[in-house]
């Protein structure tokens, strides 16, 4: 480093006259001096009307042209005008160069500062023509145009004159020269300490970087240290969350499965309550009401609570040694009617499966032999794994195929019981009614003469608006459909499809409740229409064993669900009816009622002694 400082000044010694030289030729190449000489001007400058200064400015200006070179100055005194500034406008030196063609560029620096933001600052033209004198604020100072007069001076004048140019330019080039040398001599000096510099720097940076390397080693190993740590941390935490999970899934698992359980057992424990009751059984029935009466229902989805409630009810029971030994008979009995129904199902399934192979020998090559095939797959299929509720579906399927390829169609098993009439021996039970009943018929009486009168109108909002009107009272009167301890007559039992019972029971008013087929109130219902029965009494059940002993026209007294009812929900539109009308339902056809018929899931069936 030392030694490229001592070459750079080794070389700026040695060429220093070279340099200036340079310098100086270069100045000389470019001079003229064919313009050489003193030139002055005198005019008077009239500035605009808006200014302080009314009256012209006497403006002079004088300039000494030398090999190109201009100096000069510009003065003016202010001439008649009183305002201070005006002698202040227009004064100050003035310096540029002049073209070989005579074409000036000259700049004027003011004395004042006021003068400098507006007065005149350049000169150009040529010096033979007409000159512009410029000034910075055109609005006040206009551009004037003036002329140069040469002045004439001796020979021996102008000998002096250049020899003093010649000595103060050699004044300039020594002058020059001992700046240069001394600039020469400065950038040597800071090259050599540019280069100290350099090398002490460029030795911290080294420094540093090695301090900023161990430092980033440590925190590298400091981080990953961390990393591992919060690694084992959140692996411990996952598997505590893990565990927790399976713990929380696992108690889930058990309570859902307690339930389903439950659910299972709950309709037939429900019924065992209620017959056992009803048979006397010893029991505290205030408190038995108190928990009887929170039971849940096992067609809803139970929570907690409805699953503590449920084990309240079945603990309080199951705390009553005479309640226990008849559960146990009435378990028996259901084990024993389930085991006889599966035996049934089973003897049908082979019959029809044998049924169907003959078919199948019959039929071999119709385009219907794969839908035998399938049939036969199903009843295979259900007798090795049964269930009752898929046999039932079976069994129904195929016994309707082999009907429909059977000369002679099966016999079903149906029991009939019709009324034709509606006797008048409501006032033997009357005295029985709950209040609920008896204001469920007062509403059914005010809504027929409503309804009239609406229909009388012939405008169906009318009509609507009433049967929205007998939605809202039914729903404030039966919440949620609940009835309890209701009056009714036998008025038709029959058994349907699969197996079960379907009943229309009478009120004493011109209502009726039973199982039913879903239908559009407003189409009606069609055999071209596939309905589903709806509360009708499964086979076996003992509601079905109690419907079998009844005749019609005998008291019973029902406890149940009314199911159009309980959808029921507020801000239903007008069209949509809690009932369906007597005339359209199949098992009321022939009868010749006059009413409506609500279909009603009942839970407890009885008949009234």
């Amino acid at each position: 480093m030392k030694d490229m400082s001592s070459r750079l000044l080794y070389f700026f010694k040695n060429n220093l006259f070279f340099i200036i030289f340079c310098f100086v030729y270069s100045k000389t190449l470019i001079a003229y001096s064919g313009w050489d000489g003193s030139y002055e001007a005198n005019f008077n400058f009239k500035m605009s009307p808006s200014t302080v200064c009314k009256k012209p400015l006497p403006i002079k200006i004088k300039i000494i042209i030398n090999s190109g070179e201009v100096e000069g100055k510009i003065s003016n005194d202010g001439g008649d005008n009183p305002h201070p500034f005006c002698k202040f406008y227009h004064n100050g030196n003035i310096n540029g160069t002049i073209s070989k063609e005579g074409k000036v560029n000259f700049n004027i620096i003011q004395n004042d500062s006021h003068s400098l933001q507006y007065s005149s600052n350049r000169i150009t033209g040529n010096i033979d023509g007409r000159i512009k004198l410029i000034s910075k604020n055109s609005q006040y100072h206009p551009t004037h145009l003036f002329r140069f007069i040469k002045d004439e001076i001796s020979q021996k004048e102008i000998a002096a004159q250049k020899l003093a140019e010649e000595k103060a330019r050699q004044e300039r080039i020594k002058a020059e020269q001992d700046r240069i040398k001394k600039k020469a001599e400065e950038l040597a000096r800071q090259a050599i300490i540019k280069a100290e510099q350099d090398r002490i720097k460029k030795k911290e940076e080294a420094r540093k970087k090695k301090v900023a390397e161990a430092k980033a080693r440590q925190k590298k190993i400091a981080e990953e240290r961390a990393r591992q740590k919060k690694k084992a941390e959140e692996e411990a935490r996952k598997k505590k969350l893990a565990e927790e999970k399976r713990k929380q899934e696992l108690a889930r698992a058990k309570l859902n499965k307690q339930i389903a359980n439950y659910k299972k057992e709950a309709l037939n424990f429900y019924l065992d309550v209620e017959e056992f009751v009803k048979n006397e059984g010893k029991i505290d029935l205030v408190n038995l009401y108190k928990l009887y009466n929170l039971k849940p229902n096992p067609k809803d989805n139970w929570n907690q609570s409805d699953l503590s409630r449920y084990e309240k009810l079945r603990d309080f029971m199951l705390s009553n040694p005479e309640f226990v030994s008849y559960e146990k008979e009435r378990i028996g009995e259901r084990l024993k009617n389930s085991f006889a129904m599966k035996d049934k199902s089973v003897a049908e399934l082979k019959q029809n499966l044998t049924e169907l192979k003959t078919l199948m020998r019959k039929m071999f090559g119709s385009s219907e032999l794969p839908q035998i095939i399938s049939m036969i797959k199903d009843i295979e299929t259900t007798l090795s794994n049964f269930n009752q509720s898929v046999a039932n579906k079976v069994i129904s399927q195929s016994s309707t195929y082999i009907a429909s390829k059977s000369p002679k169609p099966k016999e079903e098993n149906r029991l009939t019981k019709v009324a034709s009439s509606l006797d008048k021996n409501w006032s033997n039970v009357e005295d029985n009614f709950t209040i609920q009943q008896q204001q469920f018929c007062q509403l059914t009486d005010r809504f027929y003469d409503n309804l009239n009168r609406a229909r009388k109108s012939k405008n169906e909002i009318k009509v609507n608006m009433v049967h929205k009107e007998r939605q809202e009272n039914l729903d404030a009167l039966i919440p949620r459909g609940k009835i309890d301890n209701w009056i009714f007559k036998v008025i038709k039992i029959e058994q349907v499809e699969d197996g079960s019972a379907a009943v229309v029971l009478g009120l004493q008013c011109r209502s009726f409740v039973g199982s039913g087929q879903t239908i559009d109130i407003k189409r009606g219902m069609s055999n071209k229409d596939k309905k589903e029965w709806r509360a009708t009494i499964p086979y076996n059940d003992r509601r079905f064993r109690e419907l079998a002993k009844l005749d019609q026209g005998q008291f019973i007294v029902g406890s149940g669900t009314m199911l159009e009812i309980k959808a029921y929900r507020p801000g239903q539109k007008e069209t949509f009816y809690a009932s369906q009308q007597i005339g359209e339902h199949p098992l009321t056809k022939g009868l010749n009622l006059e009413g409506e018929l609500f279909i009603a899931d009942l839970s407890y069936i009885a008949a009234l002694n």
